[in-house]
C-alpha cells in the first residue's frame, strides 16, 4: 500500500506533466478549462506533503502575499485596463504585474486590514479604551 507522501508525489507529478503538456500543445483556446482540475490536483498533492512545502509556504512574505490576494483580485482588472490605455503590452507587462502585486499589498496593509480590525472590534461588542462610552438617553 502506498503512503500518503507517495500519493502526494504522484499527484504533483501527474499535475505538473499535464499542465506542462497543455501549456506546450494548446489543444484549443482557452485551455484553462482543461487546466483547472490539474491545478486542483497539484494543490492537493502539495497540501498532502508535510514539512518541506509547508515550511516554505509559512514564510512571512508569502503569507503577506496570500493575505493580499483578495485585494489583488479586486484591483487587477482596473490596473490592467489603465495599463492597456497607457500603452503597456506583453513585452513590458511584467511591470504592470509587479505594480499590481505591490499595490495590492499596500491596499491590504493600509485599508483592508485596518477595516477588518475595526469591523471585528465593533461586532465583538468590545469598546476601545480610548473611546468613552456614552450612556443611552431615555426618550
Amino acid at each position: 500500500m502506498r503512503t500518503r507522501r507517495g500519493y502526494a508525489i504522484a499527484f504533483i507529478g501527474i499535475a505538473l506533466a499535464a499542465l506542462i503538456t497543455l501549456a506546450w500543445k494548446r489543444p484549443f483556446s482557452p485551455v484553462f478549462y482543461l487546466e483547472a482540475p490539474f491545478f486542483a490536483l497539484l494543490i492537493l498533492g502539495l497540501a498532502m506533503l508535510d514539512r518541506p512545502i509547508i515550511g516554505l509556504l509559512n514564510a512571512r512574505w508569502l503569507v503577506k502575499l496570500g493575505e493580499a490576494s483578495y485585494s489583488l483580485y479586486l484591483i487587477h482588472v482596473p490596473i490592467a485596463y489603465l495599463a492597456l490605455l497607457t500603452g503597456f503590452n506583453r513585452s513590458n507587462g511584467w511591470l504592470v504585474l509587479a505594480f499590481a502585486v505591490s499595490f495590492s499589498v499596500v491596499v491590504f496593509s493600509f485599508y483592508e486590514e485596518p477595516m477588518r480590525r475595526a469591523i471585528r472590534t465593533r461586532l465583538s461588542g468590545r469598546v476601545r479604551p480610548s473611546e468613552p462610552v456614552e450612556p443611552i438617553r431615555a426618550l
